[in-house]
């Protein structure tokens, strides 16, 4: 029971940094297209 909660806990933590990252990228993009 614990291995598979923690395997859970894992998955959502990856998804919720990938989004993150997903979210800096576009940030940047935004932000060059602005400094220019």
């Amino acid at each position: 029971m614990p291995t598979s909660w923690k395997g859970r806990m894992r998955e959502q933590w990856n998804n919720s940094g990938q989004l993150a990252n997903c979210n800096r990228y576009i940030v940047r993009t935004i932000a060059l297209m602005f400094d220019w």
